[in-house]
């Protein structure tokens, strides 16, 4: 794990995006811990829809929820997302609502990570895999490893692997002397060891009292380890058929 890295330059307030759904974001939890550790001065903030506002607060390293209430309009949320000062956004949702909220000027920097869009839609509608696609949680980490390759102040938005809009990102020029986002050796290992992708929720007393007494309620000591599974999806294709179960 990246334990202790050096970063030039200051950031004190950082805002993650990811709207929906409840399995993403709880993917985004190595990714949040990481920027604690890079800045632990500074205070990390998620926006996402308000209905998940209660599982972001379990997030480590999340400092504040800002929430996005569907239907009351984007104008509003940007004007109180600018008012929040942004040293840098990282959008990790990669869809029409949360491109508009970045290419608001909400923040200094934006960073984005690559969703793999063609190669998922090839799996799902073709059941071809013409490459490998790495995992959700690799996908995520990956935008850290952009941290050495931020680009010039102001709003832009860096595409994963497009040396066109990141130059230097594969270590050729623009490394030197660019916004005070480089400097931190050992990002690119950042999502190489399994501590570091596993993903994690802080469990507050009350809620951990409160599942002891459901499993004691069902004859289910402390001294038992118990396996929560939880196997269905909002989306049909997402669903594994209870055929294949069976089998």
């Amino acid at each position: 794990m990246c334990e202790t890295m050096t970063v030039s330059g200051t950031l004190s307030r950082i805002l993650v995006i990811r709207f929906s759904s409840m399995g993403d974001i709880v993917l985004t939890s190595p990714v949040t811990r990481q920027l604690g550790r890079l800045w632990p001065d500074a205070d990390v903030e998620f926006l996402t829809r308000a209905e998940y506002a209660p599982l972001v607060r379990a997030l480590p390293g999340v400092a504040a929820v800002q929430c996005f209430e569907p239907g009351t309009g984007l104008m509003s949320l940007v004007s109180r997302l600018r008012k929040r000062r942004y040293d840098l956004a990282i959008d990790l949702h990669g869809n029409l609502r949360s491109r508009l909220v970045v290419m608001a000027g909400i923040a200094g920097r934006v960073l984005r990570y690559d969703k793999r869009r063609f190669a998922r839609m090839a799996i799902v509608r073709r059941r071809r895999r013409s490459r490998p696609v790495p995992h959700t949680v690799d996908r995520y980490l990956e935008v850290l490893d952009q941290f050495n390759a931020a680009a010039a102040p102001g709003p832009e938005v860096l595409d994963q692997f497009d040396a066109a809009a990141a130059p230097g990102l594969e270590g050729g020029p623009g490394l030197e002397g660019t916004s005070g986002l480089e400097g931190a050796p050992g990002l690119e290992s950042a999502h190489d060891t399994a501590e570091m992708r596993l993903p994690q929720l802080k469990v507050d007393g009350a809620a951990a009292a409160l599942v002891e007494e459901r499993l004691a309620g069902a004859g289910i000591g402390p001294d038992v380890r118990v396996l929560g599974v939880a196997p269905g999806a909002s989306h049909g294709p997402k669903r594994w058929p209870p055929d294949r179960f069976a089998r």
